[in-house]
């Protein structure tokens, strides 16, 4: 085979024949068959050779009639053919590289196309720029519910391919009679700042705004078909549906739901585009219905039967009725009617406040984990504990992470049962809390049953903020982990037990005293001396205390 570099090796060829003299034979630039020692006007007599055939032909013809060339190995000019082999290895260039490098100018010359097309939406919107420069063609074809007519509109959208051609007016103006752009427009106004437009926007969001979403600007999350953020009504809702099952199911769902509420936005946002663009094409012939009720229940219709295909069947593994139900829950907040506001009276009465700590140790390896639920009134800031709990876990890979998680699974739980509410949740890892903030579950298979858990519960009581505090200002949780730690116990209180308590110590002190009792003492004594034959006092003199010798108490 050739050398590695070698762009005008000698020409090879095989024969057969025994007694046969090699000759020597190499292309020039110009394709012409010479040899080594040949001078120019030689050369200028060679044949050009253009392909593997007429080299096989021209050094047939080089070595004469007698002798039979059995092969002529392939030339770089000719098959454009590189080594295989260097020396006894493997050249270690695969298929794949040598596909990248002959597309190379193709794909430069696509990105150079894409970044100029990319300019002219920055300068009509940066914020549209951002979410297009983000949507991908993959991205478009996993969109469910779409046809190819919407696939290929996406497309020329993102690559600023759409006309702006009137062909009523024979110029670039809107069609729409209501439009106060009477003059050249361009794909934004079209998408965006048309009053058509405007009219099927608030189609869409309405129904995005009653679940709880809440963006600085929909340009991007519209024109990339990427949801930023989660509804917070809307996790609440499927939060609520999820802790009912149990947590085996639970770990088994894991992100499908959050991928629903994606793919719904998604074919919504997608939807809505299409929308606009058929209203506006719609005036090119008079026999089509322009008016405004026909386009937005269409739309509307389009996103109620958008909405039921992309929550049926969204996870094969799972028991149909539970994904049925999801996508009831779903659909139908995405359905109802309702009336944003401008301004959000200031909440009134009490948060509650979970504190959580987790910690690992002793051996064989256990996990250990504390919480505690706190009453905060918003205008007085008094508190009162609610429920304080400790406890502790086996499993030989538990991490601190998941201790935390199990601790905070139990506080939410205590919530969701007595319908505390709104949540805040405070602790001092931060890895567990970056995970709840930014919705990320961890990249372990072991740690994500855990998250999942209290992800699902903390959507279902609406965890209103996740907070961040120093270990110092954390005392009380992590002296229950302590105390756990350190007496292998685990711990329960609620503030319901509070009144029970006095009750049985006031039933305790206001218990009729003895006639022979001394200093005017209402409590009885016992003598728990243990001395043999020792006598107690008993409240109503009738029965007596027996003292035995290891210290138990008979009655007699």
């Amino acid at each position: 085979m050739l050398t590695p570099g070698g762009h005008r090796p000698p020409i090879r060829y095989e024969t057969t024949a025994k007694d046969h003299r090699y000759l020597h034979r190499h292309l020039t630039v110009g394709n012409r068959a010479t040899g080594l020692t040949m001078g120019d006007s030689t050369q200028a007599e060679a044949p050009t050779i253009r392909t593997h055939a007429e080299l096989v032909a021209a050094m047939q013809t080089e070595v004469g009639v007698g002798v039979r060339i059995s092969e002529v190995h392939p030339h770089p000019l000719l098959a454009r053919m590189v080594c295989l082999w260097a020396g006894h290895r493997r050249s270690n260039m695969t298929r794949k590289i040598y596909n990248a490098i002959l597309l190379k100018p193709n794909v430069d010359k696509d990105v150079t196309l894409r970044t100029k097309r990319l300019a002219k939406w920055k300068y009509l919107n940066e914020a549209a720029a951002v979410g297009l420069e983000a949507l991908s063609w993959t991205r478009v074809r996993r969109i469910v519910g779409l046809n190819p007519w919407g696939e290929q509109l996406l497309l020329r959208v993102k690559l600023h391919a759409s006309s702006t051609y009137n062909p009523v007016s024979a110029g670039l103006d809107c069609p729409h009679p209501g439009c106060a752009n009477s003059c050249r427009v361009d794909l934004f106004h079209i998408f965006w700042e048309c009053p058509a437009a405007q009219e099927l926007r608030a189609v869409l969001l309405t129904r995005w705004r009653v679940a709880g979403l809440r963006l600085g600007n929909y340009e991007t999350a519209i024109f990339g078909l990427t949801l930023p953020g989660l509804p917070q009504r809307l996790t609440m809702a499927t939060g609520r549906v999820m802790a009912e099952l149990p947590d085996a199911l639970v770990e088994e769902i894991d992100e499908h739901v959050d991928k629903m509420i994606g793919q719904c936005w998604s074919l919504g946002a997608a939807l809505y585009l299409l929308a606009v663009w058929r209203w506006r094409v719609s005036h090119f012939d008079a026999q089509n219905d322009v008016f405004k009720e026909y386009h937005v229940a269409c739309l509307t219709t389009r996103l109620r039967n958008g909405h039921r295909d992309v929550t049926r069947d969204f996870g094969p593994t799972l028991p149909p009725s539970t994904m049925l139900q999801l996508g009831d829950c779903i659909c139908r907040t995405f359905g109802a009617d309702w009336d944003e506001q401008e301004g959000h009276p200031a909440r009134q009465g009490h948060h509650y406040v979970i504190a959580v700590a987790g910690n690992i140790g002793g051996t064989p390896r256990k996990g250990y984990s504390s919480v505690v639920v706190s009453r905060v009134h918003l205008a007085t800031g008094t508190h009162q504990i609610q429920y304080a709990w400790s406890g502790e876990f086996a499993g030989a890979h538990l991490t601190v992470i998941q201790a935390t998680q199990l601790g905070l699974l139990r506080g939410l739980r205590r919530c969701w049962r007595h319908n505390w509410g709104p949540v805040h949740v405070m602790a001092d890892n931060e890895d567990m809390l970056r995970q709840h903030t930014t919705g990320t579950p961890p990249k372990g298979k072991h740690l994500r049953g855990a998250y999942w858990k209290a992800r699902r519960m903390a959507d279902a009581v609406a965890v209103m903020s996740w907070m961040p505090q120093m270990r110092e200002f954390n005392r009380t949780a992590h002296e229950l982990v302590r105390l756990t730690l350190t007496t292998e116990r685990g711990m329960e209180w609620m503030a319901s037990e509070m009144p029970e308590a006095c009750t049985r110590w006031a039933a305790i002190k206001g218990f009729p005293a003895p006639r022979h009792t001394t200093m005017g003492s209402s409590l009885p004594k016992i003598d728990l001396s243990g001395g043999r034959g020792g006598h107690g006092v008993t409240p109503t003199g009738n029965r007596a205390w027996r003292g035995q010798g290891d210290g138990r108490l008979t009655r007699r």
